[in-house]
Order: C-alpha cells, then structure tokens, then sequence
C-alpha cells in the first residue's frame, strides 16, 4: 500500500482510527495528570482515586467526543492540521472537561481534585495537537519523497514576505507534487529583515535582486507575492529579470482568485511569449471569402507548418481538403486531429511525393484544386550543402510540377512558402528557394505558351524568417538539450535571426493568398532580430537551467552570420493588411528560368552534388548581380564565384 492509498483511505476507517487515537491519548493525560497530583501523597489516596478511574474515564471520553462532533473535528484530516485546528480543539478540550467538572458534584463518587482535569485538559490538548502535528510534517515529507524522489526541485525567488507571501511559500511547501523550492524572500519592510517564514529566509530588500540572481543561478523563476506593487517598481523588477533572461511572474491576490471568472482559459508561459512572438490571429473576411467553399489542395500537409494551415484553413469551412505528404505518419496524425475538430469538411489523404508528376497528374484531374498552398520542401541548411541532388529534385522540380499541374488543370490560386535564406543566398537551400520564387513570378508567361487558354494563376509567394517550434528549428533543438542537461550548442555569438510564431506565419501565408495576383512577394514586420544566443538564454531560464553553459561551435557550411528579408535589389511596399509588406522584385535571369531548370532535370542523374550545388549557385548569383544593376542603371562586372565553384561550374559545362 503506497501512500496515496494510505491517504484516500475510506472516510469512516479515517474516522474511527482518529477516535481510537484520541482515547489512548485521552487516557494516556489523564493517568499523566493524575499521577502529577498525587506524586507526593500516601497510598490510600492513590487507591481511592484508582477506583472510580474507570467510570471517570468513559465519562470523560463521552463528553470529550460529543465536543468533538460539537466542532466538527472528527472528519478532519490530520496531514492538513493548521492553527484553527489548534483553537478548535482547544475550545473542544476545555469544554467537555467543563461539563464533566459540572457533572460530579450531581453524582455520589470520592472527590477528585479539579486540578487534575485542568492537567488532563491541557496534557491530552498537547498530546494530540502534537500527534497530528506530527503526521502532517512526516506526510508532507514522505510525499515529497515519493513524489520527486530523483528530480531536483525548482528554486524559486519570493518578492515580499507579508500575508500573500507566506500564503504561497506555505502551499508550495506543503504541495512536493509542484516541484518548486523557495529559497528566499526580498521585503524592504524593516521588520521583516534578518526573519524566516515557514523556514525560508528573507535575503534583503528588493534592491538586492541582482545581486542574488547573479549569485544564484538555478532560480527558475521570481515570483512577486505583493498584489498592491507598482507598476514603475514591477517594470525595474522586469528590467532586472530581463537581463538575467528569468521569468518574472506576479501573483494575483487572493481576492482576484475568488471572483476570477472560472471560465476564462489559463494559459502557461509559452516560448512565443518568451520571445515576444504571440499574436492574436483575426478570422479576416478577405481570407473566408477566398477559401470558404473551395477546393484546397496543401502539400506537406504533415510537417509543422502544414499541420498548421491545415488547422486554420479549417476554420474558414473550404469545401474540400486534399492534404498531400509523402511522410505516411505526419499524414496520418493530422488526419486523426482534423477527424475529431471538423469531421463535416470532405477530406482527401493524398500519400505521395511532388517529385512524382504522374501522381500529380492524377490527383488534380481527380480533385481539381481550386486554391493551392505548396509548404512540402527540404528546408535543412548543411544537410542540403552536401544532397545538392535532393535539394534540386524535390525542392526545384518538385515545385515545377506542381505549378506545371496547376495550369494544365485550372486552378485559381498558388502561394508558395519560401524562406528569408532566398535573399542573396550563400546556402544551396535558400538557392533552391529563390529559383522557386522566380519560377512562381514566371509561370504564366512560360505556360501560356504550352496552353494559351489556361485561365490567369494567381500567384504569391512567402517569405518566413525562422518559424518557432517548427521541424528543424533552433527552438526545438535547444529543448531537447535542455531537457537532455546538455551544454547548449550555438554557432556563433553574434548569429542573428527573425523569428515568428506558427500561428503568425501561417496567418501571413493565407493573407498572401488573398493579396497575390502574378508572383507577388509578401513578408511579415517582424521587428528586430534576435540573437541566437539571447534565444538559448530565454529557453534556458524558462526551463529553469540557467547553469547549463553555452557552447559555441562555429559556422556551418552554407550559414550566414544575419539574414535580411529583402535584397538591395527589391523594393518594399506596404499592404491593406497591417504589418504585411509586398517586395518588389525584378527578374533577370541568365535564361529562362523554366527553360534552365529543364536543362538541369535531363542530365541531373549523371551530375555530382558539388556540380549540381555550383550549377544552382551560378544561375542564382547571376540572376542577383543582373537584377541590381537593372535597378541602378549599371552593366554588372564580369561574375566572380569562389575558386571551387568556379572549378564546378567548369566541368559542369
């Protein structure tokens, strides 16, 4: 029997082992006392009082029970004993002895003095207090023990040691099962300095913030326990909190707890609310009448960002739903999510690759997509630099495809996910994605010469910064260090990166949908950049381990110090939508980008990584250098590439 069954004991066992524990008790202070008071006297008096000891005692314990149901104490727990219960059984104590010094006048038995009642009211009061003292501190220990036996608990900072303060020290305390250890309080009132409260010590005045915080660095949080604070006080808190990269939390005051509205979501603190990157998304009326009622077609329908327009395209009741993934898990988990939130909407599993033009093929003349949002893409910087083959194959021929189906079989819209790694690219990734952003510019020009009477496609394209939680990220790597106690690994300490939450992201993809009309580029205000390493503090602190060091490994192949949205030779413009901007982008590119990407797919089988790598290369930096001097008027200088690439750009040709 462990000691959760110990402690949901049936509530009549708990009763009657309290009453067999208070008898003995009872008996055990009144031979206590009685022995006190005849200590000195001669033998006859000790067995004069001896004999009317049983009568006295089942009066005693009569009386001493009905004082107890009087004051409710015989269904109280004892692992939960607090000072009421003292008073209580205080008053239930002296009460029945009262009675029963009342009653023996009115009965014929020997006097017993009346101290000897007084003694035992005060020794059984002590005995029994004591007792269930004593079960509530060794319970509160053994769960303790039982519930966190291996883990460490949470060190946490207290701002003020007054009622509110000591309130929630004494429910953390007596609560193991939240993991969390107040190691402190900070109270500037005079009289609190040098004192404890519930055995935790008040370390100074809240001045001392920094100091301790520099001192002690498992603190996981700080939470501040004065409900009337100020505001200008709470923001030098925060301020002092914020350079320290811990979470400062504010208690609510018990009044606000109790006319709370219990119906009013709570919510945890978040990563994007630690990176300052939630947003309230807004059901806008553009958007539903763009999708309400249509056939919508998402590829990479499984991954993190898919799974995500999957959610909110629901939301706006399309007619149909074609999610195409060719990983048959992600395939699977977001088709049991969707038939539980919105099992009206037809929905079509399409397992399959872009790559597979003769799958496309059939699932646009089976489906007709209406509207068609392309996230599927290899989006993984080193592992692209070396699989340039698979990096052209799925990312760039997979997207020709895709758009090739689109106009052969009439859809209306495409917007395409792209990357802010396709401005002035140095990685073979963010090169695979500005050859799809040019491809997106130009499909009805190259198109409309294979069918002229396709009807116009309306297209868009996407850029994102660094999407938080998303597969492959940062954010999800730096949880799975922290979790593992391992050293956080950095690439460079002024590495730099946008960053924006899902919700956010996927928000700006559908608004795209709505805004895009020939290729049209469209990105998200997304504030200043953070520092990776700022990044890796904020999680660190948010999880508690601010003493798991940073390591810094180094730039990989293909990574950039900073990223930038848009390029020297674009423009940007704002939208009707606040906080999305159009870019515009002038196309020059060496040759015919379809034209180019044909050449590449009939020989790609027989080319190496690296060749393929400087082939992609070649095409984008002259692309790039030609756009920039048609937009300052200039002829561009002769194209100069790194020594390897130029080598593979030779034996390429």
């Amino acid at each position: 029997m462990n000691l959760e069954q110990v402690a949901s004991l049936h509530p009549t066992i708990r009763r009657r082992l309290s009453c067999i524990a208070t008898i003995i008790l009872t008996v055990l202070a009144f031979i206590v006392s009685l022995y006190l008071r005849f200590e000195d006297q001669s033998l006859i008096a000790i067995s004069e009082a001896m004999q009317i000891l049983p009568f006295i005692l089942i009066l005693l314990v009569y009386t001493r029970f009905f004082a107890y149901s009087w004051y409710g104490l015989l269904n109280t727990r004892w692992r939960y004993t607090s000072p009421t219960d003292a008073i209580l059984l205080a008053k239930a104590h002296f009460a029945s002895s009262g009675v029963l010094i009342a009653l023996l006048p009115f009965m014929d038995l020997p006097s017993v003095p009346l101290s000897v009642f007084i003694g035992e009211a005060l020794l059984s009061l002590l005995f029994v207090f004591s007792t269930r003292l004593a079960v509530r501190t060794v319970s509160e220990k053994l769960f303790a023990a039982e519930a966190h036996p291996l883990s460490p608990r949470r060190e946490i900072l207290v701002i003020g040691a007054g009622v509110s303060g000591h309130l929630f020290v004494r429910t953390i305390v007596s609560q193991p099962r939240l993991n969390y250890a107040p190691i402190g309080f900070l109270d500037d009132a005079p009289a609190l300095a040098r004192t404890r409260v519930h055995g935790v010590p008040v370390l100074g005045t809240l001045s001392a913030l920094a100091s301790i915080l520099q001192e002690r660095i498992q603190i996981a949080a700080v939470i501040v326990a004065i409900p009337g604070l100020s505001s200008l006080k709470m923001a030098e808190l925060k301020d002092v909190c914020d350079s320290f990269h811990v979470p400062l939390k504010h208690l609510q005051s018990y009044e606000e707890i109790a006319c709370a509205d219990p119906f009013e979501p709570k919510t945890k603190l978040t990563v994007e609310e630690v990176l300052n990157r939630d947003v309230q998304v807004t059901v806008d009326p553009e958007i539903h009448a763009q999708i309400h009622g249509r056939t919508v077609l998402i590829t990479g329908a499984g991954g993190s960002i898919g799974s995500e327009l999957v959610r909110q395209v629901l939301s706006f009741s399309p007619h149909r739903l074609i999610l195409l993934d060719k990983c048959e898990y992600n395939l699977y988990a977001i088709e049991q999510e969707i038939k539980r939130t919105a099992p009206e909407i037809q929905k079509e599993m399409v397992l399959g690759t872009i790559v597979d033009h003769k799958r496309l093929e059939r699932t646009f003349a089976t489906y007709h997509p209406e509207i068609i949002f392309h996230a599927a893409a290899y989006k993984h910087v080193p592992l692209l630099e070396s699989n340039c083959y698979e990096a052209f194959v799925n990312n760039v021929i997979g997207t020709r495809n895709l758009l090739s189906c689109a106009r052969r079989w009439g859809a209306e819209r495409f917007v395409l996910i792209s990357s802010d790694k396709a401005v002035d690219p140095s990685s073979v990734m963010g090169a695979t994605k500005r050859i799809k952003e040019l491809m997106v510019g130009d499909v009805n020009n190259h198109f409309r010469s294979e069918d002229r009477f396709a009807p116009h496609l309306h297209t868009a394209v996407v850029r994102f910064g660094n999407v938080i939680n998303s597969s492959g990220s940062v954010i999800p790597l730096f949880k799975q260090q922290i979790l593992a106690g391992q050293p956080l690994t950095v690439t460079h300490p002024e590495m730099d990166r946008y960053f924006m939450s899902i919700r956010e992201a996927v928000h700006l993809v559908l608004t795209a949908g709505t805004l895009g009309e020939d290729g049209e580029i469209f990105l998200l205000d997304m504030g200043k950049p953070l520092k990776i390493v700022d990044v890796a503090k904020k999680l660190r602190a948010l999880y508690g381990r601010r003493d798991l060091p940073i390591i810094f490994t180094g730039l990989r192949e293909g990574e950039k110090l900073s990223e930038v949205l848009y390029s020297s030779g674009e423009t940007r413009t704002p939208t009707t939508f606040g906080k999305v901007f159009s870019v515009h982008s002038i196309y020059c590119t060496p040759q015919n980008v379809y034209d180019w990407v044909d050449e590449i797919a009939r020989k790609v089988h027989e080319m190496t990584d690296a060749e393929i790598g400087a082939r992609i290369h070649e095409f984008v930096l002259t692309a790039q250098r030609k756009s920039i001097a048609q937009k300052n008027n200039y002829s561009p200088p002769p194209l100069l590439l790194p020594c390897d690439f130029r080598w593979q750009i030779e034996m390429a040709h």
